[in-house]
């Protein structure tokens, strides 16, 4: 969802921060699992760029290969700072007074990282709808370019259900990495890495 990492709460992505070459600087290393085993994400080139004196322990990339997080940084995951994440989803929580309702949004919003939800009453019926704006095409080549959000618009047609329009219905088909998204009056602006914001005027 939104990325190419599959997690559960059991098997989470985890980033570790320590200083793992005893440099006296900190670097953060992030993993997943495969095969319910605890993996790196870098490549061998990548790790090394970032802590070179790993190089002379994994001369080959076979070695490298078959090294996994214990196998790689052992007891310095003890002591580094941990951090987890096991909901990769876009999803919306319903406060239902006395707790949270987990809904998943639709499938075409966990198409790409989403870095922008506003809630606005798009079509004049009445109920809020969602718009997501998000992308991510600066990514390493291994992991691919995220490049499919227009600036999504998902109708609310009750209950928490939402339905996306395509982008020759709601208007708005952006193409670049939108960072942010706001609504002033009727008004709907967003910013957009290396352009000029767009601005869309929505239902009166």
């Amino acid at each position: 969802m939104n990325n190419q990492f599959i997690t559960t709460a059991e098997e989470p992505m985890e980033l570790y921060y320590g200083d793992f070459d005893d440099n006296g600087t900190a670097e953060p290393v992030i993993s997943y699992y495969i095969d319910h085993k605890r993996w790196p994400i870098y490549s061998r080139d990548d790790l090394i760029q970032q802590i070179p004196s790993y190089n002379k322990r994994f001369l080959y990339f076979s070695d490298y290969a078959k090294a996994d997080m214990e196998d790689i940084f052992g007891e310095k995951l003890r002591t580094a700072v941990h951090y987890t994440s096991s909901q990769m989803s876009s999803i919306l929580l319903e406060n239902t007074g006395s707790k949270f309702i987990i809904h998943q949004l639709p499938m075409q919003a966990q198409w790409y990282p989403v870095y922008s939800i506003n809630m606005l009453d798009a079509n004049g019926d009445g109920k809020k709808d969602i718009i997501i704006g998000g992308n991510q095409t600066y990514s390493r080549i291994k992991f691919g370019a995220y490049a499919c959000g227009k600036g999504d618009v998902f109708i609310n047609n009750g209950n928490c259900r939402f339905e996306r329009l395509f982008p020759m219905q709601s208007g708005i088909r952006i193409t670049g990495d939108i960072r942010n998204a706001i609504v002033i009056g009727h008004q709907l602006i967003f910013g957009i890495n290396d352009k000029q914001p767009l601005c869309y005027s929505f239902y009166k």
